[in-house]
């Protein structure tokens, strides 16, 4: 099924193109979705490389950052990927021709692959965190069971205690 709608991730007026835009990554405990798109304005400027972030469970929508061609490289930038680390920086991972680096043009386009962290992005997390969180969810599960078990034998009909089960499989990590 085609999408109801597709929403930009800014205003593009005064832009040329956008290259290409793709989802970075889900933040694995509050659900914030980062996304990226390599965007170039109509203004003589390189190509950018923007980072967008969806505050999980809303429709709030936040540019985290961008990185200029011509100011953070000395030409454009590409397409890249990210991920948020266990202690809630940004890391991104992009090809670029990096600042100070001389490069023999006639044998290399000076483009390499490049990574940075930009520290304090996010909220940190950790393995542990996540556990504690399936089994807290796991430990609800099994309260909610129990009481339907005492619902259930004060008189709830087949098709809403089928209907109950289901939620409680969906629920089941």
């Amino acid at each position: 099924m085609p999408p109801q709608t597709w929403t930009p991730f800014r205003d593009y007026t005064g832009y040329k193109h956008v290259l290409e835009a793709g989802i970075g990554c889900v933040h694995p405990l509050n659900g914030n979705v980062y996304y990226w798109a390599c965007e170039k304005k109509d203004d003589g400027g390189k190509q950018n490389l923007a980072i967008y972030r969806e505050l999980g469970g809303s429709l709030e929508w936040q540019h985290v950052v961008s990185f200029k061609g011509t100011i953070d490289a000395q030409g454009a930038i590409t397409p890249g990927g990210m991920a948020i680390g266990q202690g809630g920086a940004l890391l991104v991972a992009t090809s670029l021709q990096p600042i100070g680096v001389a490069y023999d043009q006639t044998k290399t386009t000076g483009f390499q692959g490049v990574r940075c962290r930009i520290p304090g992005i996010d909220a940190p997390w950790s393995m542990g965190l996540l556990v504690a969180r399936i089994d807290a969810l796991n430990q609800k599960v099994i309260e909610l069971e129990t009481a339907l078990g005492y619902v259930s034998a004060g008189g709830m009909d087949a098709k809403d205690r089928e209907a109950l089960d289901r939620l409680i499989d969906m629920l089941r990590i």
